[in-house]
C-alpha cells in the first residue's frame, strides 16, 4: 500500500511540476509575443523620430517649405528651339529651318545672331530649331564630307555650320558654310 500512495503522491508532483512547465511556456509565448510588438513599437518609434530630424533639418537648411503661394505666379518655359540631330526630320511643323553648328566656335555668336535676327525682322518667319554638334548626342551627325540629300537621321552628314529648310519632314533647301547660312537668315 505504501508503494500505491507513494506512485500516487509521485503522480501530483509529476502533474504538478508539468503545470509548473506549462505554466512557464506559456508565460514565455506570452513574454515572446510582447517582446514582438515592443521591437514593433520601438523600430516605429525611431523611424518617426528619424524622420522628424530630417524634417527639422531640411527646414533648417531651405528656411520654410512654402513652394509659391497663390499670389506668386511661377512661369514654367519649355525650350523647343534646341533639338537633338535625329529630331530633325520628325518636326511637328510643316515647313521650317535646322540651323546645326557647333556652340563652342568662335561663330556661334554670328550665327545665334543671325537667327535672332532673321525670328525678329521676318514678319512671317520658318520656325528656326538649333543643333548643337558640340553636344555628344549630335557627334553621329558631323562627317568629313556632307550628304546634301539625307531623307533620314541616320543619312546626316553635316560638315561645319549648315542650315537645312524642311517642309513636312523632307530636305527642301541644303545650305552650308557660316556666310551662307548668315546670308540666308540675314
Amino acid at each position: 500500500m505504501k508503494k500505491k500512495e507513494e506512485k500516487k503522491e509521485t503522480k501530483k508532483i509529476s502533474k504538478k511540476v508539468d503545470t509548473k512547465k506549462e505554466s512557464k511556456k506559456v508565460d514565455k509565448i506570452k513574454a515572446s509575443s510582447n517582446s514582438e510588438w515592443s521591437k514593433i513599437v520601438k523600430t516605429a518609434i525611431w523611424v518617426l523620430v528619424i524622420f522628424a530630424f530630417f524634417y527639422g533639418l531640411t527646414y533648417v537648411i531651405v528656411g520654410d517649405f512654402s513652394f509659391g503661394s497663390d499670389d506668386e505666379e511661377i512661369e514654367v518655359a519649355i525650350q523647343y528651339d534646341e533639338i537633338i540631330a535625329g529630331a530633325s526630320f520628325n518636326m511637328n511643323t510643316e515647313k521650317y529651318l535646322v540651323v546645326y553648328y557647333d556652340s563652342t566656335s568662335d561663330e556661334a555668336s554670328e550665327i545665334e545672331s543671325a537667327i535672332y535676327t532673321y525670328e525678329y525682322s521676318n514678319s512671317d518667319p520658318l520656325r528656326v530649331y538649333t543643333v548643337d554638334l558640340a553636344n555628344a548626342l549630335n557627334a553621329y551627325a558631323i562627317a568629313d564630307e556632307s550628304n546634301k540629300t539625307p531623307t533620314n537621321a541616320s543619312e546626316l552628314a553635316i560638315n561645319g555650320p549648315t542650315l537645312i529648310r524642311f517642309r513636312d519632314g523632307n530636305v527642301r533647301e541644303y545650305i552650308e558654310g557660316l556666310d551662307n547660312v548668315v546670308d540666308y537668315l540675314s
